[in-house]
């Protein structure tokens, strides 16, 4: 009994039990009742049986007690008393023939809601039972209540069909259909009653409505109807504008993104804003939602998911979106182990984070996110019970994770795990589960990944998928299905060498082109005449080239892919390269090959490395190398016009790397004129290379969807669409051409054929190509002069390559220490002998040929035309050089025959000059003629004698002190202690001359990585970090490090990617640098000649003159001074050449 002490002062004094225990838990509310349980429970053993009043009392507030316990506490030990408690009083009701229809509908619905609350829990061993007799339940309160109009209907309504809901998304066919068609109908009426009614249930019955709709979007698996996501879209409007207050209305924004969201993924081209507003609404649902809601997380979830969106489809933000997706998961985890620690909502919230950190690896190729999606996917598989329907959507995200981590590691461990995650996926999804056959058919890849003996159980799983999608009548993704299988047969031929297979995977493969991608104007139909293409040539030579009905296929199919507008360009290039491929290997059509690459290298300005992972990233640079080199070469055999093969070779030229780094000068310029112009041709490339490169791939992973209502997401494959966004990019390169700015007149394409000829009034032009077809140097002489080519015959590619590898065999370990130790060997005379021959091999070949014609060197009259070294004489006339391939390796500007008694050489002929590519001269002589050079009043001067963990560098200290003697007193010099990347990229912003005394290093892999080593090795300033400036006052960068001009990765080197042209199109009209390691004392010695000779009126002899004055446009003239300086001081000495022939000049 309760204590005398804790009943009400006002109950009269002589009340007996059990009412004074009733009365006293009746004064307090619902929450408060928990001590008073235990009297309320035995009062109902006091009470008479027929005393229906009062133990319909006593059962209401038990009922309520324990509910209100239970929403407390969550566990089920709660649930299971309020359910008791509900159903004792429906039963004491039902008792009752004269009970009131509404106190017997309110008792079922009450009912209801106990057991729909019951099934969510973790742990409850019958949630199926507790959601169907929810749903009885309902049935019935909605019966009673209809026929007493009962004012409470609209709430019942709602129940049932959210409940309904529930099922069909735990369900399968056909009882889900059926279930969500009563849900959709149910909220209908709920919608109409509320309204009527005035009910303030109108805002969840429309929210639950809009719910209902997307949910029936999502179950259609060959892809929804559209009004259902507009009529969904304009509930959750209605709901929003009817919420009660921000943390209701913050679940209703959210959903109304998500619904958004699906529709912009089902057609984006009818409704573009709606991304744009999906965001918005996500985010502000964020915003107003109390910080300790117990549906925070799922509203961070799906703000994180609408941003992944955004990347996807080039949104303004780009990486910054998937970083910012990540931080929001994370808070979203936190949120849901604060509130709800071990629920459902804990589990999703880490499956979300893992999907983002997978993300975020797909994009950056950073390793580290992969391993965390690994961990916080595990992780997530520990929260989650392991009878949850989920986990098999949980399996699959883990195993798809490891199936990654295989790729990189090459480790078959990593591969056997995720087979065996997959196959649990697999096998805990219902066999009519519309995931299933997404998880098969990874599975199978897996298992192709495998080896060749798993290359049968491959097949298996794709003929199992087929055969699955005929009998379901499932169209969806039918043809991505039908590919991996095509794709597996394939494989299994390559080991086997069996007809079948072969002839399988092409029939397999064209039942896919016909089923799903018919439409000629489909984005993903050039996926797959890309691999009919490889599969017919196959067989073509397989059969000893005698079919040439595969032949011409393959060539068909591959032609036809390379001019699908709405393909990917990476992928439309990549077919294109192999129609050419096979046309130049089978003699076939020339002008067609031709016409095809043009089209190709046309392409190269439309490609958007920051859509594709870092495997593509790298793949792409790798395949589009020597695309512009064999266009041009292919152009000139049938007989185009050297100006037409030169614009194919400059267009294609450097494009890969220029947009990757951000570096790409025209585009700046469209920003500077027209900023939204820039956005939108951005934003329309994007979108247009994020089609997926495999059909597989064109499958949707699963997405957190059921955390917060959000679902998965249908490919945005509508062949209009994509078709409309590539008409939409030319009509914006038109307007941007037309913009009044004259870097935007050539947006997208190359110099016109008149300002490639103008450049050359300063001096000629050589452009060389390089290419196993042929080799050809570009003369570009003059403004009045027709552009000419000379075809090097005797610059064979294979030899080019030989000469190249041998030179860097020479100076790779060149130390710039070890020289100075150990001085000359045999093996450095060696070397030098070998160096002197590259070098005459380079003159005869390449240089020599060009400079006759030229008229500079004449070899009938060679004594008259050499200057005479001894004396040194002036050398004159400037020729720039642009070079690709293999041949940017070498020193053209040192080339020649240096035997004893003389010959032949280019450093005293011309003074020469780099460039990555006209366009970039082009670049940094308008920046230089648009803003002319004002005298240099700060200089950046980096010395580092001292760097941990490689060799000192004594004589940066005297080069250095040089400098500091020669610069006149009027610039202010800047010589930090310990130097840093931050601290230099911030100073490099403001000065005009800047000079790197230091180690620098070539990366073997990746060339952006490469950079100057300063005070923490761990962060060198690298070609990445230069080009993200945008410098303004940049006038001189002198690099004097080693190899600052050198890329180590031969399959690049067309992109000209090194830390000295980094620096060019950074901002620095001119730059010095080096082509491998130089000595460390001698190279003290040009940077002192160098910068004497552009002071102007300083004496050669004299150090510590005070010029009035720095002329930077003397400093080609002055290296080419310097250079030949050192290499008379060195004389005859057998490594001579490897120390002086490195240096070299480029820009203006």
């Amino acid at each position: 009994m309760i204590p005398a002490e804790d009943l009400p002062e006002d109950l009269p004094g002589d009340l007996p039990e059990p009412f004074r225990s009733i009365i006293a838990a009746a004064q307090v509310a619902p929450l408060d009742r928990e001590a008073h349980l235990p009297t309320l429970k035995l009062s109902l053993t006091q009470l008479r049986e027929d005393d229906i009043t009062n133990r319909h009392a006593v059962l209401s507030m038990i009922c309520q007690t324990t509910e209100a316990k239970f929403s407390q506490s969550k566990s089920l030990a709660d649930a299971d008393a309020a359910v008791q408690a509900n159903e004792d009083l429906l039963a004491l009701l039902r008792s009752q023939p004269d009970s009131n229809p509404h106190d017997l509908s309110q008792a079922y619905h009450n009912l209801a809601v106990a057991l729909g609350d019951r099934h969510k829990l973790r742990g409850n061993p019958n949630k199926a039972a507790d959601l169907q007799s929810a749903i009885k339940n309902s049935r019935d309160a909605i019966a009673l209540g209809t026929s007493s109009f009962n004012p409470e209907l609209p709430e019942y309504l709602m129940l049932l069909g959210n409940t309904l809901r529930i099922s069909a998304e735990n369900t399968r066919p056909p009882r889900a259909v059926s279930h969500i068609e009563e849900a959709v109908e149910t909220l209908r009426k709920a919608v109409e009653l509320a309204k009527r009614e005035h009910s303030s249930m109108l805002s969840s019955c429309y929210d639950r409505y809009g719910m209902a709709l997307q949910h029936r979007y999502d179950l259609c698996e060959s892809g929804g109807e559209s009004k259902d996501l507009d009529e969904a879209i304009k509930a959750h409007q209605e709901a929003a504008n009817h919420s009660l207050g921000d943390d209701q209305k913050g679940g209703y924004l959210s959903n109304l993104a998500n619904a958004r969201i699906r529709r912009f993924h089902h057609n984006g081209a009818v409704h573009p804003e709606d991304l744009e507003q999906a965001l918005e609404e996500s985010e502000e649902a964020v915003r107003i939602t109390s910080p300790g809601h117990f549906e925070l997380p799922g509203r961070l979830v799906n703000f994180a998911n609408a941003l992944h969106v955004s990347f996807n489809r080039g949104g303004r933000r780009r990486i910054q979106d998937l970083h910012r997706a990540v931080d929001l998961n994370r808070k979203a985890v936190s949120a849901a182990r604060a509130t709800r620690p071990g629920h459902l909502d804990h589990a999703e919230c880490l499956a979300s984070l893992g999907l983002a950190l997978n993300w975020l690896y797909d994009a950056t190729g950073a390793e580290q996110h992969l391993d965390d999606a690994i961990k916080v996917i595990r992780e997530s598989l520990t929260v989650l019970p392991k009878t949850s329907a989920e986990r098999s959507k949980y399996l699959y995200s883990l195993g798809c994770c490891m199936k990654e981590k295989f790729h990189l590691s090459e480790r078959i461990v990593d591969l056997d795990e995720a087979i065996r995650i997959l196959q649990q996926a697999m096998e805990q999804t219902p066999s009519e589960h519309k995931d299933q056959l997404t998880y098969m058919t990874v599975l199978s890849n897996a298992y192709g990944d495998r080896s060749r003996f798993d290359l049968d159980e491959s097949i298996r799983l794709g003929k199992m998928v087929i055969d699955q999608c005929k009998r379901r009548h499932v169209t969806q993704f039918r043809s991505a299905y039908l590919t991996n299988l095509a794709g597996a047969l394939a494989n299994r031929y390559r080991s086997n060498k069996s007809m079948n297979d072969l002839s399988a995977a092409i029939d397999a493969q064209q039942e896919a082109l016909d089923f799903e991608y018919a439409d000629p104007s489909h984005p993903l139909r050039a996926v797959c005449l890309h691999n009919l293409g490889i599969f017919l040539i196959d067989r073509y030579v397989a059969q000893g080239k005698r079919n040439q009905s595969d032949r011409d296929r393959a060539i068909g199919a591959h032609v036809e892919a390379s001019r699908i507008p709405s393909a990917s360009p990476a992928k439309r290039i990549e077919a294109a390269r192999r129609a050419m491929n096979i046309i130049g290997a089978t003699s076939g059509d020339v002008g067609l090959s031709v016409n095809v690459m043009r089209e190709a290298v046309e392409l190269l300005p439309f490609l958007s490395p920051a859509t594709l992972n870092r495997d593509e990233q790298q793949r792409g640079l790798a395949a589009f190398s020597g695309l512009a080199s064999r266009a041009a070469a292919l152009a000139l055999n049938a007989g185009m016009s050297p100006s037409e093969a030169l614009r194919l070779l400059e267009l294609g030229r450097g494009v890969m790397t220029a947009t990757q780094m951000g570096l790409r000068g025209d585009l700046k310029s469209v920003e500077q004129a027209d900023g939204k112009l820039a956005s939108r041709f951005r934003e329309l490339r994007d979108r247009l290379n994020a089609a997926p490169s495999s059909l597989v791939e064109s499958i949707p992973a699963w997405d957190p969807a059921h955390l917060s209502g959000a679902g998965g997401s249908h490919e945005e494959s509508n062949s209009d669409n994509k078709h409309a966004i590539w008409d939409e990019l030319q009509e914006v390169v038109s307007e941007i051409r037309k913009l009044q700015v004259p870097e935007c007149s050539t947006f997208a394409s190359t110099l016109s054929e008149e300002d490639m000829k103008a450049m050359a009034e300063e001096g000629p032009i050589v452009v060389f190509n390089t290419d196993p077809i042929r080799s050809d140097a570009f003369l570009i002489t003059g403004p009045a002069a027709p552009i000419q080519h000379i075809h090097l015959d005797k610059l064979k590619y294979e030899n080019l390559k030989d000469y190249a590898q041998l030179a860097r065999e020479l100076v790779e370990n060149q130390g710039t220490r070890e020289f100075v130790k150990t001085g000359r060997s045999s093996r450095r005379g060696n070397a030098a002998k070998s160096m002197g021959s590259i070098l005459k091999w380079l003159w005869d070949s390449a240089v020599g040929p060009v400079l006759e014609v030229l008229g500079i060197w004449d070899p009938q009259h060679a004594p008259d035309s050499i200057a005479d070294r001894e004396n040194e004489v002036q050398v004159e006339r400037r020729v720039w050089w642009v070079t690709s391939g293999p041949l940017s390796t070498l020193p053209i500007q040192a080339a020649g025959d240096y035997s004893p008694g003389s010959g032949p050489n280019t450093i005293d002929l011309v003074i020469s000059s780099y460039a990555p590519t006209l366009k970039s001269l082009w670049y940094a002589r308008r920046k230089a003629a648009r803003e002319p050079q004002s005298l240099p009043r700060q200089a950046l001067l980096i010395k580092m004698k001292d760097t941990p963990g490689q060799l000192s560098l004594p004589g940066v200290e005297t080069e250095v002190q040089g400098i500091d003697g020669i610069l006149p007193p009027t610039i202010r010099r800047e010589i930090p202690q310990k130097p840093t990347k931050n601290s230099t990229l911030n100073t490099l912003r403001t000065c005009h001359i800047c000079h790197l005394a230091c180690h620098g290093q070539s990366h073997g892999s990746n060339p952006s990585s490469s950079g100057f080593i300063l005070t923490d090795p761990e962060t060198p300033l690298t070609v990445g970090d230069i080009a993200q400036l945008d410098l303004d006052h940049a006038q001189l960068a002198y690099l004097s490090a080693c190899s600052a001009a050198d890329n180590r990765v031969s399959e690049l080197l067309d992109e000209n990617l090194h830390l000295a042209a980094a620096f060019l199109l950074a901002g620095f009209p001119t730059v010095v640098g080096t082509l491998w390691q130089i000595r460390d004392s001698m190279s003290a010695e040009v940077a002192a000649d160098f910068y004497r000779g552009i002071c102007v009126g300083a004496p050669a002899n004299d150090a510590d003159y005070e010029s009035p004055a720095i002329e930077v446009g003397r400093s080609a003239r002055s290296l080419n001074v310097a250079v030949r300086s050192l290499r008379k001081k060195l004389g005859d000495r057998p490594d001579a050449a490897i120390i002086w022939a490195p240096y070299i000049h480029l820009g203006v």
